[in-house]
């Protein structure tokens, strides 16, 4: 099946997509037969990576691409919501991606749209999609149905992509996501839910794997003693002060470091909160950390810690538990669809540092109860979380969405 992929662009030359996941996605889609095809704006000409063909948005075709995107909304009109006909110069640079899928569409024969993060990108296929016919599948990740005025998160937040979203939610053949709790959201915005389908994160069971010396793991990474991990975008939202609140907190981890891997806007604010009580010497910042030497860390910890104000699912969750390390994550929506309490890790409300600080403290003292949670983590996404079984479960949508 050949199928055109539309999601967050990429930034860097060796990549498929702006996300690390959607690629490996769109990797192991491939190797389980699927042809993907990747429309990446910034390209002008087509170009192949990894494997996977790139479609570009030749600039030198826009007025043409302008004049088609403009027959599209004139022939669809009754679907595009009012609010976005209001805005007609916008909505004509967004049909403008919807007319040029139409022609790679029946260029490359595809037979199936996937859009990432809803009308991201040009209305997210939807026009597309009823112009040639094909099946859509809208997949919904976090910041395309969440909202947190507080941390200034959710593309719902501008109101052009939030009057387009429900349009499209209702248009799609199906939809997934990545939690329960998100496709509860996705049924409050519309859609069928007969037609809506969780399916949960994946993770790569070899690459994240149990380290067989976890104290010499962690040593090469420069940490001696108790070592807690932050993998994460330094932003409001990842709630990352609170997990330096607690650990100026600690009792029984009062000698552990608290590892930060990932870099943003709120690095200073965070180096400032450290140096302010006092823990500024037991805070690593250890900036964006690759792909390839992200599992070292993961290995190595002696707690990962995920304290998101609001979160959809929570991929680092997945890679903790398969390094068989245990979880600290919060009360935000998805994560504790995927850390079970007291079993394979804590869960505590979001922004409250003391709960932080006994669920770690309680991990740091007790080896034996956190290598036992870590243990089970490593079953669960033995059992759950393989690749394997996501790239079923997608199978699985596409063939509905193409029989519907």
């Amino acid at each position: 099946m050949r199928i055109l992929i539309l999601a967050p662009p990429r930034v860097r030359a060796d990549t498929l997509t702006g996300l690390s996941f959607i690629d490996e996605e769109i990797l192991a889609l491939s190797e389980a037969g699927i042809e993907p095809f990747v429309l990446v704006p910034p390209l002008e000409q087509d170009e192949t990576v990894k494997g996977v063909r790139l479609l570009g948005v030749p600039r030198a075709r826009i007025w043409d691409q302008r004049r088609r995107a403009a027959s599209l909304v004139a022939g669809q009109r009754s679907r595009i919501p009012g609010a976005c006909l209001r805005h007609p110069l916008e909505a004509i640079h967004r049909a403008r991606y919807e007319a040029v899928m139409v022609q790679r569409i029946r260029e490359h024969g595809i037979e199936l749209v996937q859009s990432h993060f809803g009308p991201f990108l040009g209305f997210g296929g939807m026009l597309a999609s009823h112009a040639t016919g094909r099946p859509l599948v809208a997949s919904f990740r976090g910041m395309d149905l969440l909202v947190e005025e507080s941390a200034a998160y959710g593309l719902q937040r501008e109101a052009f992509y939030r009057a387009s979203l429900g349009a499209l939610i209702r248009a799609a053949d199906c939809t997934t996501y990545v939690s329960e709790f998100m496709r509860d959201k996705g049924l409050e915005a519309g859609a069928d839910p007969e037609r809506a389908f969780t399916v949960r994160k994946g993770v790569d069971l070899e690459t994240f794997a149990v380290a067989p010396d976890r104290r010499a793991l962690r040593t090469s990474l420069g940490i001696e003693g108790p070592m807690i991990l932050v993998v994460a975008a330094l932003i409001r939202r990842k709630g990352v002060d609170t997990v330096v609140r607690a650990l100026a907190r600690l009792e029984s981890g009062a000698e552990a470091t608290l590892v930060i891997c990932g870099t943003g806007p709120e690095k200073a604010a965070l180096e400032t909160l450290a140096r302010e009580l006092g823990v500024s010497d037991r805070v690593q910042f250890r900036g964006q950390v690759t792909r390839a030497e992200i599992p070292r860390y993961f290995a190595a910890c002696d707690v990962f810690v995920l304290a998101s104000v609001v979160e959809a699912s929570g991929n680092v969750l997945v890679e903790a538990m398969s390094s068989g390390r245990p979880v600290l994550c919060t009360d935000s929506g998805g994560p504790p669809q995927y850390v079970q309490d007291g079993v394979t890790g804590v869960v505590v409300p979001p922004g409250d540092d003391a709960a932080m600080a006994r669920g770690l403290d309680r991990l740091l003292e007790d080896a034996e109860l956190a290598d036992g949670m870590g243990a089970a983590g490593r079953r669960l996404a033995e059992e759950v979380f393989g690749y394997d079984r996501m790239i079923g479960e997608i199978l699985d949508v596409y063939r509905k969405a193409a029989g519907s």
